[in-house]
């Protein structure tokens, strides 16, 4: 007798979920802009990344090449933590773990392209063998 393993994103539209996830996200955002916790900009900047989201997923889901798409979220995400950055100038605690994130985003994006590239021999030595 055959078994099947079932997939678990068979059958899942991402593009539904993403939409619920941003709406949330959008209303909480939105509280925080209201209470002076995250700037006011920051509205203008998730709906861009939204964006950028939105057609990765749905570029995904067709089978494309979506690399336009993840080097702008990249961008977006380095554009928020940096006006996030500048918006916290007198938390010094937040600040730091701002610029963690805006570091690891960086070297992700980095590491991205990069790997697009493909192989790149300047990049390697010359093996020593081991006596």
């Amino acid at each position: 007798m055959a078994t099947t393993t079932p997939t678990p994103a068979a059958g899942i539209n991402w593009t539904n979920i993403l939409t619920l996830i941003e709406g949330f996200g959008n209303l909480a955002l939105v509280g925080l802009q209201a209470g002076g916790v995250v700037p006011v900009g920051s509205s203008q900047i998730a709906a861009l990344l939204e964006q950028a989201l939105n057609n990765l997923v749905t570029q995904q889901q067709a089978g494309a090449p979506a690399t336009t798409d993840v080097v702008n979220a990249y961008a977006l995400l380095i554009a928020g933590f940096k006006a996030y950055q500048i918006a916290t100038v007198s938390n010094s605690a937040l600040q730091t773990k701002i610029g963690v994130y805006l570091t690891a985003t960086e070297a992700g994006l980095a590491g991205y392209v990069q790997a697009g590239a493909g192989f790149n021999p300047a990049n390697y030595g010359p093996l020593t063998p081991v006596a």
